[in-house]
């Protein structure tokens, strides 16, 4: 298997508690969150990869390369 980099559109949203949660927007159901901006760089690399090893296993498509757009909603 050919790896490559694919970006993909994340939606980051910070909750009432302070945690960021972030959705992969490409991937349904690839969800992560980290009390840090840093954890959950990390953790979202997890979950894609997790995400991306589940899809290939059942022969779902993955998905065409994309521009990243990151969104974070913060409250001021």
């Amino acid at each position: 298997m050919i790896e490559r980099t694919m970006p993909l559109t994340v939606r980051v949203e910070v909750d009432e508690t302070g945690s960021y949660v972030a959705e992969v927007e490409d991937l349904p159901g690839c969800v992560t969150q980290a009390s840090t901006f840093e954890e959950l760089r990390s953790n979202l690399r997890e979950a894609i990869a997790g995400n991306l090893e589940v899809r290939r296993s059942m022969g779902w498509k993955v998905p065409d390369d994309r521009r990243m757009r990151l969104l974070v909603d913060a409250t001021v």
